[in-house]
Order: structure tokens, then C-alpha cells, then sequence
């Protein structure tokens, strides 16, 4: 045994192995992403929400064209 699985051992966690420390640095990384995909979608759904209500203001929907089909007209 080395200094650190002699270490764990003494304190009854016994030796660790090398495939369980690859899936906690997975667990953790695959947990980091998550997390950073909320973050990203719940960004752009705020921004989506700040749109269509800013859509809604009759200030701002003045400077929109007015025909129906908007969103494909410049394309």
C-alpha cells in the first residue's frame, strides 16, 4: 500500500480505486454541464420573455411592418 490508500485504511475508508475516481470526475463534470446548459436556457428564455413583452407595448409595435408574415419577409 502507498502513503494515501495506508492513510484511507486507517481511517476505515479503506483503498480507493482508480475506475471510482474516474466516475466521480465524470459525475462531476456531467453535473458542471448541466448546470451550464440551465443557466444558458434559462438566459435566453428570459431574453425571449423581455421580447414578446416589449412586442406588446403599442409604442413598439408601431415600428413593426404590418403585414402578417414578418419574420420570413426579410429572408
Amino acid at each position: 500500500l502507498n502513503r494515501v490508500d495506508w492513510e484511507l485504511k486507517c481511517r476505515g475508508i479503506g483503498p480507493q480505486s482508480e475506475t471510482f475516481n474516474i466516475l466521480t470526475a465524470s459525475m462531476i463534470l456531467l453535473i458542471a454541464v448541466f448546470i451550464i446548459a440551465i443557466v444558458v436556457l434559462s438566459c435566453v428564455s428570459l431574453s425571449y420573455r423581455k421580447q414578446l413583452k416589449e412586442l406588446k407595448d403599442p409604442e413598439r409595435r408601431r415600428l413593426l411592418p404590418d403585414y402578417p408574415d414578418s419574420v420570413n419577409a426579410y429572408a
